[in-house]
């Protein structure tokens, strides 16, 4: 049985960036194995508990940051965002509906996606590349993502513009 998920924040000790914003049931070993490579002592600046969706939003959020990969410059919003996960332990502005857990053995979950990129003529691969992530990561995220969550994607997939609020209460 799979533990509980957690978005985790790392960054240099001692430092705010880069941030690396990321996702795991064990955020301690992670740490552990990303300082291996690192050439400068990292540390957890906040933790969370969280899923690969949430995840896939803050990377979305945050992309005009984004200097590689997952790792983030700190900017003043990505600072305080982080300052505040570690006060209360919950990421401000964060759609709760999206926090579902997933099922990454659940295959009927990606039925929808690949129509939804065909319609919008992108492949998973090429959503991938694009958000600079894995496309195993892409269809994670699309099976941890229920009602009004994935209509949201699903629209703004093929370039329909919608109020996700709107979506989110319709659904609750």
């Amino acid at each position: 049985m799979p533990g509980t998920p957690y978005i985790y924040f790392l960054r240099p000790v001692g430092a705010s960036g880069p941030v690396k914003i990321g996702c795991s049931e064990m955020p301690a070993r992670r740490l552990q194995t990303i300082a291996r490579w690192s050439p400068v002592p990292l540390e957890i600046a906040a933790m969370v508990p969280g899923g690969l969706s949430i995840e896939s939003w803050l990377h979305n959020r945050f992309a005009a940051s984004r200097s590689h990969l997952e790792w983030y410059s700190a900017t003043p919003e990505l600072t305080a965002l982080i300052r505040e996960a570690a006060e209360t332990g919950e990421i401000p502005g964060c759609p709760t509906i999206i926090g579902e857990p997933i099922n990454v053995s659940d295959t009927r979950a990606l039925v929808g996606l690949s129509g939804v990129l065909a319609k919008a003529g992108i492949s998973i691969d090429e959503l991938a590349k694009s958000a600079g992530v894995q496309a195993l990561t892409i269809r994670n995220v699309w099976r941890g993502m229920r009602g009004a969550a994935r209509a949201v994607v699903a629209l703004e997939c093929l370039g329909v513009q919608c109020d996700p609020e709107a979506l989110f209460q319709a659904a609750a």
